[in-house]
């Protein structure tokens, strides 16, 4: 019988190669090499980042986290990857019955603010679609960088003009 409140280990702000302050090895190309990329490179890069995606959520596991949130700063590629990643492991673990190693992924993004002059964390429910979290990044006026390159561009500091405080993200209306 299930008495009530459940405790879980998570981790909040996790990053992935794509962020720029990755310091192991990066999965892609640098931007000059883009327009000559082929299908057969893309899909060689995507593989590599699944099976990163699946080292990193056992070593997750391993640590006995139960939840992790990724968030690259101004990007989340990496986010809706390890996010279906982490979906197909769960539904096998399930239907093993190994709930134990489930592992709930919460996309997120780390933003650099204007003004506020600050950083802060958006952290979106497990169920938060990809469509949204397109609409998120276009929302807050950051370009996104292509998904084949190993890193995200530069940071730049969120203008005031589109956010000058904390209140209009909470109410942006999702898809």
């Amino acid at each position: 019988m299930d008495k009530g409140a459940h405790f879980y280990r998570c981790d909040f702000q996790v990053h992935s190669p794509r962020d720029r302050n990755w310091t192991g090895k990066q999965i892609g190309v640098n931007p000059d090499a883009l327009e000559t990329l082929t299908a057969e490179p893309k899909k060689q890069i995507t593989d590599d980042r699944i099976q990163f995606a699946k080292e990193y959520l056992l070593k997750a596991r391993n640590a006995g986290l139960n939840a992790i949130a990724i968030t690259d700063h101004h990007d989340v590629v990496s986010a809706k990857l390890i996010r279906e990643v982490a979906k197909e492991e769960n539904q096998a673990f399930i239907a093993d019955s190994q709930f134990e190693k489930i592992i709930t992924i919460f996309p997120g993004i780390e933003l650099t603010l204007a003004n506020p002059a600050s950083q802060c964390l958006l952290i979106f429910d497990a169920g938060f679609s990809d469509a949204n979290l397109d609409y998120v990044i276009n929302f807050l006026g950051i370009t996104p960088t292509n998904e084949f390159e190993k890193s995200t561009v530069e940071t730049e500091r969120i203008s005031q003009a589109i956010i000058n405080d904390l209140e209009p993200i909470r109410k942006v209306r999702m898809l």
